[in-house]
């Protein structure tokens, strides 16, 4: 027969066993959703990853298309840089002041204008003059300077066409006369 001893410790060993049943559970449960937090986080490592790996993907083919463009403007430049040797160079046989460094030798040309060129009369009705503005072309020294006059009929009667006055590194004058005829 049983004791009542016997009865109370089956009911104690029955509420511990319940206990630790339940804690077992409770620490089942939060390792389950630790495991979940960590798969979790691994999946949005894993797409953090992919789109990293799309992203260097991207910049290197951007860094061979960059290469590539480089490399034809360096072409470019090699091929210009040798037309450039290529071509005959200004050289400067003489001047009225001392020559200055020959890489540095300057050629500009341009126009007053067929219509709009500022003559004024210098001398009753057979003259006139104009100051020239030269100072675009970025002289550092006096140039040279070569004059011409176009028209339509009767310019080659004029004198003065290439009698340049005031020559200086941003303007000159030049004055033309009609000759007469005898």
């Amino acid at each position: 027969e049983p004791k009542a001893d016997d009865t109370s410790a089956t009911e104690g060993f029955a509420d511990g066993s319940m206990q630790n049943t339940i804690l077992l559970t409770e620490v089942v449960t939060q390792q389950t959703q630790k495991i979940s937090d960590v798969m979790l986080s691994l999946s949005t490592a894993r797409i953090e990853i992919q789109e990293l790996k799309l992203k260097v993907g991207k910049i290197e083919m951007d860094d061979v298309a960059m290469s590539a463009k480089i490399s034809e403007v360096k072409g470019d430049l090699d091929s210009l840089k040798g037309n450039i040797e290529d071509r005959a160079s200004v050289t400067v046989l003489n001047g009225e002041e001392e020559n200055g460094d020959p890489k540095c030798a300057k050629v500009c040309s341009g126009t007053t204008g067929r219509r709009s060129t500022d003559w004024t009369d210098y001398s009753g009705s057979t003259g006139v003059c104009t100051e020239v503005d030269i100072s675009g072309c970025g002289f550092v020294k006096i140039p040279t300077i070569t004059t011409a006059i176009e028209g339509s009929g009767s310019h080659w009667e004029i004198t003065g066409t290439s009698a340049v006055y005031n020559a200086k590194t941003g303007s000159f004058s030049i004055y033309l006369r009609q000759t007469e005829l005898t």
